[in-house]
């Protein structure tokens, strides 16, 4: 079944409502850190650019959705394509509905991601998702001690 965009982006934004709702607003007010591996810049980047949904309405949406509880950080892991399907291959993932599109809607989101992260430099850490797990890692913590130690 072909998910109309509207519906797949209310449906996420839906989701994204309940868990802001159910984990991240209570362990927010007790002080916790919170790690997300997904939030609101994905349904920008997949719905917004890569399903052409209107960005402004994304944006209104998204804020909507999440009480506008916005991340201190993201991390933008970059590949291109070609390494992405060479990953998914060598690592014998079974493509879901979103990752069996075509290379061109993978463009649109990886570019919607690049300039998210040139209209947000102060949250969004784009790092070279080729480079070694080592130097990822290294990388994340760098940006992540510094939030942590309030700089």
């Amino acid at each position: 079944m072909k998910v109309e965009p509207l519906a797949e982006f209310l449906l996420y934004s839906a989701a994204r409502a309940q868990l802001v709702s159910e984990k991240i607003q209570p362990a927010l007010a007790e002080g916790c850190i919170i790690l997300c591996d997904r939030y609101y810049d994905s349904s920008s980047a997949y719905q917004g650019y890569g399903r052409g949904i209107d960005l402004k309405a994304v944006h209104f949406i998204n804020d909507f959705a999440t009480r506008n509880i916005a991340p201190d950080l993201t991390f933008l892991l970059d590949i291109d394509i070609e390494t992405m399907k060479k990953r998914q291959q060598w690592d014998g993932v079974s493509l879901d509905r979103i990752e069996a599109e075509h290379d061109t809607f993978f463009e649109k989101v990886r570019q919607g991601y690049l300039e998210l992260a040139q209209l947000h430099p102060e949250r969004i850490c784009v790092i070279d998702g080729c480079s070694t797990i080592d130097d990822i890692s290294d990388e994340i913590w760098k940006h992540c001690w510094k939030i942590i130690q309030g700089g």
